[in-house]
């Protein structure tokens, strides 16, 4: 899957996914700021195995297209996003071209690389 795939994936989702698009900001985004916030939960879903899983079994469903209606993938990429914590999912409300959307993107888009290795 490429960058562009695995982004225009994430950006599909604020649609999808019911609490996504809704701004539930974190207290590690207060506290650091929004750039800071997202290098620092990448980094811990990087160090965490099972985090790392859940990551690339999001960017798996992620990659297998539109969701059908009933078909249960969002609800689970739903459940995948809430087990990455709150950080990760407040990064669908930042515009793509602000700094810590960029951040976000260029960080998913980095971490992604670790799927599957």
């Amino acid at each position: 899957m490429t960058r562009a795939l695995v982004l225009a994936g994430l950006v599909s989702l604020s649609g999808a996914i019911p609490h996504l698009g809704k701004s539930m900001v974190s207290p590690a985004i207060a506290a650091d700021g929004p750039v800071e916030a997202v290098k620092v939960v990448l980094a811990a879903i990087e160090a965490d195995p099972a985090k790392l899983d859940s990551f690339c079994a999001l960017m798996t469903e992620l990659g297998k297209g539109a969701f059908a209606e009933g078909d249960g993938r969002a609800e689970q990429v739903g459940a995948l996003i809430t087990a990455l914590g709150p950080t990760f999912e407040q990064g669908f409300d930042y515009e793509p071209a602000s700094p810590e959307g960029i951040a976000f993107e260029d960080g998913v888009a980095t971490l992604y690389e670790r799927c599957g290795k």
